[in-house]
């Protein structure tokens, strides 16, 4: 009788809720109350497709460094922070009297002569950026490219982004 009598409370409390949940409830995500879905609107969605920007292949990325470096020019070849990182540099070398500066050489080659590309590869392509290493008759270049503006530029040349940001710390504290 008790078991009875507890089924026609719930069965009872049930029917009276009409659909309603207490506030310590939570409704039934899998309910859906259809009475609410303009499906006129719902044939009429149309889903949108973005594409991710095509990777540029390794050899456009090849022929751009190939670019560069026929004719290393810092002012095209690098990107703008890059590029205000040498400014800064060298503005700091020419204040300096008696001393060798730390722009010694050419940026983009690591030397003081003309160098002669032996090879190129390509690595970590994204839509953004790529590393080239660059094998020279004097060394390895490991060089950082940035696409800016729709052009791949020079981003970074083996840490020299690092070393000048260090030297510019070090000569503006004395």
């Amino acid at each position: 009788m008790k078991k009875l009598f507890y089924f026609a409370a719930v069965v009872l409390m049930c029917a009276c809720s009409n659909g309603k949940t207490q506030e310590n409830q939570t409704p039934d995500s899998t309910k859906v109350d259809t009475t609410k879905v303009d499906t006129t609107k719902v044939d009429t969605i149309k889903q949108e497709v973005v594409e991710a920007p095509a990777l540029d292949t390794e050899d456009v990325i090849k022929k751009r460094v190939k670019e560069i470096y026929a004719s290393p020019n810092e002012k095209t070849a690098c990107t703008r922070s890059f590029k205000a990182l040498i400014d800064k540099t060298r503005e700091i070398d020419e204040r300096l009297v008696g001393e060798i500066g730390f722009l010694d050489h050419d940026i983009l080659t690591q030397a003081q002569d003309d160098i002669t590309i032996k090879s190129i590869k390509i690595s970590d392509i994204t839509a953004t950026t790529a590393t080239a290493k660059i094998k020279t008759n004097w060394e390895t270049l490991t060089v950082k490219l940035v696409k800016e503006d729709g052009v791949w530029k020079i981003d970074n040349v083996n840490d020299e982004r690092k070393l000048m940001t260090e030297y510019i710390k070090y000569k503006s504290n004395n």
